[in-house]
């Protein structure tokens, strides 16, 4: 799998997930993309989201995302993933 692409679960810390994402947005030319399956790591992903905003402030990035539906075959059933793309400007 690529290196841009960060799993959410219910139970990632969202300080440590929004400083990996700072660190690629910082020194990467790639887009970051949070990949989320189930209410909890959509949880965990928005308030890393929120985390990952300010510090783009303190540091002069405006950082945005946007949001899209992914369905994928996940152990031969059909599931539906929320992924969000990190941007910065």
């Amino acid at each position: 799998m690529r290196d841009n692409i960060f799993k959410v679960s219910a139970n990632t810390d969202p300080k440590k997930l929004a400083q990996a994402v700072m660190n690629k947005i910082q020194f990467s030319s790639e887009i970051p993309i949070l990949s989320c399956l189930g209410a909890g790591a959509i949880n965990q992903a928005v308030k890393s989201l929120s985390i990952l905003i300010g510090m783009g402030s303190t540091v002069g990035l405006d950082i945005y995302f946007k949001s899209y539906f992914e369905v994928r075959d996940l152990n031969g059933e059909e599931k539906t993933f929320i992924n969000f793309k990190v941007y910065k400007i």
